[in-house]
């Protein structure tokens, strides 16, 4: 895949994440049941993560360019998209709360992305 279908694909799963699962956790439950009782609120930083979601969408290919059509290393492998899941997830829960995990959840949002997309080619994901 190019750079410009992975920075589409980024902007859209960014658009997923942010406008209907992140919105609606932050904005209704958060900010309707947590924000009243402690006091917190993490607002208007979805441009901030939207700009993270597309560099973590194209920076696979900048660490690893594309030399041949095999080109696919230790970035662009399954244990990577593995590893990358998980700091995903921890960081993601952890950002309904602080404004910097978010920002660290949306570049790896847009990584994992890059890797799921690369993964459908005829190539795909080497294992190691």
């Amino acid at each position: 895949m190019n750079r410009d279908e992975h920075i589409v694909i980024g902007i859209v799963i960014f658009g997923v994440y942010y406008f209907g699962v992140y919105y609606f956790i932050n904005n209704f439950l958060i900010n309707s049941f947590v924000n009243p009782v402690i006091g917190i609120s993490v607002n208007g930083i979805w441009y901030v993560g939207a700009i993270l979601t597309l560099i973590g969408s194209v920076i696979p290919d900048y660490i690893e360019p594309a030399t041949h059509w095999t080109h696919r290393g230790k970035f662009h492998s399954k244990r990577t998209l593995n590893l990358t899941l998980w700091i995903f997830l921890i960081t993601a829960i952890i950002g309904l709360f602080s404004a910097p995990f978010f920002y660290i959840s949306s570049f790896f949002l847009g990584y994992i992305f890059h890797l799921f997309a690369d993964s459908t080619t005829p190539v795909g994901l080497p294992i190691n």
